[in-house]
């Protein structure tokens, strides 16, 4: 096996220039997806769960994009602008109702969370050197807490229950963009029930440093892994599929599968 001359060569050799924390965390805990989606290139279509965050974010923003001083009601405008985008991208889509019954909770209890805060960006495109590994993302939302106080990048994450435990993907993510950005990172998650109230729950990345060595040590084993192959699929050999993944779930990665591993 051979040792890449610098950082990047085995992602240039296959024309990738620049990593995301979500390829990342696939080829961290995933990696067969990471061969389907970044080396061959397939679109794997989200479902009505991972646009439910999305929307969620996006009603969120919504408010701040209105002044919060407003005689209306700037908070059920927010709301019903996220269940109008849902509407238009899931409907029909499986778990739509289910899916679409968090939205309204989230988006209002996201408010109350971050209404004291000052909005200063939102999807803020972030680029980062990570000795010498070019990394980017989208921030969820950048903030300031008052006149003094510096700025805070948030990751908003709705989820159905809390991580029983440090969520090291979530945290390399968060510790990318608060690097790029110099500033802290902090996660919110918010879980709805199915009565309509929404847990809450705050983390603040207090060891960035980990998370980043995290991230530089298995954007140096992609490197390596490509670096070593001639074709994708000595990639793929080198990536099996582990079956028993719920990802399997969809048939839209299973046709996948079966076209790339033959099962």
């Amino acid at each position: 096996m051979s040792i890449p001359n610098k950082p990047m060569s085995g992602f240039e050799k296959f024309d990738i220039r620049r990593v995301s924390p979500s390829q990342i965390n696939n080829y961290s805990c995933r990696r067969s997806r990471w061969v389907i989606e970044k080396i061959f290139g397939k679109i794997v279509q989200a479902g009505a769960s991972a646009y439910r965050g999305t929307y969620i974010e996006h009603g969120v923003k919504h408010f701040f994009d209105k002044s919060k001083l407003a005689t209306r009601d700037v908070v059920s405008e927010a709301v019903n602008s996220a269940v109008k985008e849902f509407d238009k991208k899931c409907k029909g889509m499986n778990k739509y109702e289910e899916e679409r019954g968090y939205i309204e909770p989230c988006v209002r209890k996201g408010i109350e969370e971050l209404r004291k805060f000052d909005l200063m960006n939102f999807q803020l495109e972030l680029h980062l050197d990570l000795k010498g590994y070019q990394v980017y993302g989208y921030s969820d939302f950048v903030f300031q807490g008052d006149v003094v106080s510096k700025r805070f990048v948030v990751e908003l994450k709705t989820t159905k229950r809390f991580p029983y435990k440090t969520n090291n993907q979530h945290c390399r993510q968060v510790s990318i963009y608060a690097k790029s950005l110099e500033c802290e990172g902090k996660i919110l998650y918010l879980v709805p029930k199915k009565n309509g109230v929404v847990d809450v729950q705050w983390l603040d990345i207090k060891d960035s440093e980990k998370y980043l060595k995290q991230a530089e040590d298995i954007l140096k084993s992609m490197d390596l892994l490509l670096w070593n192959c001639e074709d994708k699929n000595q990639i793929a050999n080198m990536c099996p599929p582990d079956l028993d993944d719920w990802i399997w779930n969809d048939n839209n990665l299973v046709e996948y599968r079966k076209e790339i591993w033959g099962y």
